[in-house]
């Protein structure tokens, strides 16, 4: 995500709790190359209760750098730049790691703090139960499946060929990713004892895990099975380019790192990496899996923990060359056009990036005469109003024809003077009595004086209680 950010434009810091285990990827093999972003870790090594810490350190971080778009995985870390008006972005993989008591404060916080945007959800199931066990208003949430690169899909081998798998030598089946419990390793193991005529590669880890597998292949005899242990993502990817078939036999429970049954939300990587590989997949029929998969179309799907479906799904890819032709050209062509990273964090900031949550705006000007810039004025608070904010205009003279074409929810404001400079005590209390959201002045002649007096007062500062200052807006149409 932060080199998508970085793709399109943006300048983009990506933080992290600390350097990471020995062993984990390096972020130039992450992202196929040198990062077009900044990277910095808050602590190394990670300790037990870090989290409040580094959620102050990041809201640190975040004010020093002046970044203006917070996106994070981390629940606490979100919190208290929201508080202080940064807009932030919370991406929640799953609702289990929000049950927690103090999750749940932190959640209900979160919604309500000023800079708060919006909720990015992995899957449509997940943002249901969002919606449902947390009461999160649906509107907040959007839906943004893991992804690809796209040179990852566009740089993929074709399907392979129709006699590919024919002939003397082993079908090649392969899978990538991790081992946890419910990733498939034990069914991987038994397709291999049924179906002797394939060769089998798991590649992932831990470590532990595939030393573990590796000993079990050995005493089951099973020497149609290779367990790689850890690979490289470009490694990873060339393993599955090498392969006649992809295979993801998830089973009704899959675990994460932590233990968590995740089967009803995720959104695993590895299917999209297998999509963008130009090989037909065998993919576990989980039921979020078919917001992404069509079966039958995008891949076989047998149902879950069904050692004689996964083995029938794999004899019809062995001997329907069409079949793995049709079906690994759909996947590819639809994780193209639905599933790239760019897509992605173009969808995240076109939702939230320009969503502010303003309720109140108030427009300075000098006088409501049938000048242009009075007349931009007047348009600009009748849209406003139209579009659910509340509008003040605050006037020195309220006095002249355009007053008489506002809409009646909009506020007028007539201070009663003739020369700004005599209204600028009144635009100031005004200002300081009401606090809006948004203070918009328009005019040169306008903007300069009210500009000073709001630097000279306490009306730009924050108050209390997670309040930020006003967001001035000044429109200048005269100087260069």
């Amino acid at each position: 995500m932060a080199q998508a950010f970085a793709d399109l434009g943006h300048d983009v810091l990506l933080v992290g709790p600390n350097v990471g285990p020995n062993g984990a990827p390096a972020i130039e093999q992450l992202v196929g190359g040198a990062p077009a972003f900044r990277s910095v870790t808050l602590a190394s090594p990670l300790r037990r209760g870090q989290s409040y810490i580094h959620a102050l350190r990041l809201e640190r971080l975040i004010r020093r750098e002046r970044i203006a778009f917070h996106f994070s995985r981390n629940l606490r870390g979100c919190l208290i730049p929201a508080l202080r008006g940064v807009p932030t972005v919370f991406e929640s993989h799953t609702a289990a790691a929000l049950r927690g008591r103090q999750d749940r404060w932190v959640l209900r916080r979160l919604v309500r703090a000023p800079g708060f945007r919006g909720i990015v959800a992995i899957s449509g199931a997940l943002a249901d139960d969002l919606v449902q066990e947390f009461a999160l208003d649906p509107g907040t949430i959007l839906v943004a499946h893991d992804a690809v690169r796209p040179a990852e899909a566009l740089h993929a081998a074709p399907a392979a060929p129709a006699d590919g798998t024919a002939g003397d030598r082993p079908v090649a089946v392969t899978y990538t990713g991790s081992l946890y419990p419910g990733k498939g390793a034990d069914l991987l193991l038994a397709l291999a004892a049924r179906c002797r005529w394939a060769h089998f590669t798991i590649a992932g880890g831990p470590p532990g895990h595939a030393d573990g597998l590796r000993g079990r292949a050995v005493a089951d005899g099973l020497d149609n099975v290779t367990v790689t242990g850890p690979l490289s993502p470009d490694d990873a990817r060339a393993a599955q380019a090498a392969s006649d078939v992809l295979i993801a036999p998830f089973a009704s429970r899959v675990e994460s790192d932590s233990g968590v049954d995740i089967a009803r939300w995720t959104s695993p990587l590895k299917v999209f990496e297998y999509m963008a590989s130009g090989r037909p997949m065998v993919v576990g029929d989980l039921p979020v899996l078919r917001e992404v998969l069509r079966p039958g179309v995008d891949a076989l799907m047998p149902a879950l923990d069904d050692v004689d479906a996964f083995c029938a799904a794999l004899v019809r890819l062995r001997d329907e060359p069409a079949l793995r032709e049709r079906l690994a050209h759909s996947a590819r062509e639809r994780v193209l056009a639905h599933h790239t990273w760019e897509q992605r964090a173009r969808a995240i900031l076109a939702r939230f990036e320009r969503t502010r949550r303003v309720g109140s705006v108030t427009i300075v000007l000098a006088s409501l005469a049938a000048g242009g810039a009075e007349r931009v004025a007047v348009n600009l608070a009748a849209g406003l109003a139209a579009a659910g904010r509340r509008v003040r205009l605050l006037v020195v003279d309220g006095s002249g024809p355009l007053r008489a074409s506002l809409p009646a929810d909009v506020v007028v404001e007539d201070l009663g003077r003739r020369r700004v400079r005599q209204g600028l005590p009144g635009i100031l209390r005004s200002l300081r009595r009401h606090r809006p959201d948004v203070v918009l002045t328009t005019q040169t002649h306008v903007s300069l004086p009210v500009l000073a007096g709001l630097r000279a007062t306490t009306v730009l500062r924050a108050t209390g209680r997670g309040r930020p200052a006003p967001r001035v807006v000044v429109r200048e149409p005269l100087l260069r």
